[in-house]
């Protein structure tokens, strides 16, 4: 499957978005070319709603990405691309995922190999792989695997140790500036002698032959 998929309704309408199912039981889903969206123009929609993507082999979703409500993907092979649900995020497959993913409350990802790039949760995000080294970024997070390269939680504390640093720097610099300052000070206000004064001046003339 190569074509992209779109559900929508119209501003004007009142009945609300419908669900994305996309099957390839035998080949892999490929929605780079135009990305897999649902999008409620007339801003109804169910905490139902849902995009189900199943390939027997791999599913791409590239940088056009797969953009709806609740995102549910499973594949045979690896899993790639941007997946960015208003709801919960589920990502399971045979082999890696690669890419980003944001889910609104929770995400899971499940896979037999690696787990690399960034992966978002606004309520919890569990990770299960043989490989993590995606960023996980959530209030509550957990793995199983090996997640020694993982970078895990939100990285606030790194921030505040890189601001507390360069607030230090600045401090130094300006201390040593404000020292040599108070060296040079005292040179500045002393006064150049230009001259000395002579109260008398005596010349003598050569001699007359």
């Amino acid at each position: 499957m190569n074509d992209a998929e779109l559900a929508l309704t119209d501003g004007a309408s009142t009945i609300g978005v419908g669900n994305i199912t996309v099957q390839a039981l035998q080949g892999s889903i490929n929605a780079d070319l135009g990305g897999i969206e649902q999008i409620p123009f007339n801003h109804i929609s169910s905490p139902d709603n849902f995009i189900a993507l199943e390939a027997g082999k791999d599913i791409s979703a590239g940088n056009s990405g797969v953009i709806g409500s609740n995102i549910r993907t499973t594949a045979g092979g690896s899993i790639s691309g941007i997946f960015v649900g208003s709801g919960a995020v589920s990502v399971n497959a045979g082999e890696n995922f690669s890419g980003t993913i944001v889910g609104s409350t929770t995400v899971s990802v499940a896979v037999g190999g690696s787990v690399s790039g960034t992966i978002v949760g606004g309520e919890n995000v569990s990770v299960s792989g043989g490989e993590i080294t995606a960023s996980l970024i959530s209030g509550s997070v957990s793995t199983s695997g090996d997640a020694s390269g993982a970078a895990v939680g939100i990285p606030q504390s790194n921030v505040a140790q890189n601001n507390s640093q360069t607030a230090d720097n600045a401090d130094t610099a300006i201390s040593k500036d404000g020292s040599q300052d108070d060296e040079e000070e005292p040179k500045k206000k002393k006064p150049i002698t230009l001259a000395q004064k002579v109260s008398r001046v005596t010349v003598i003339l050569p001699q007359k032959n």
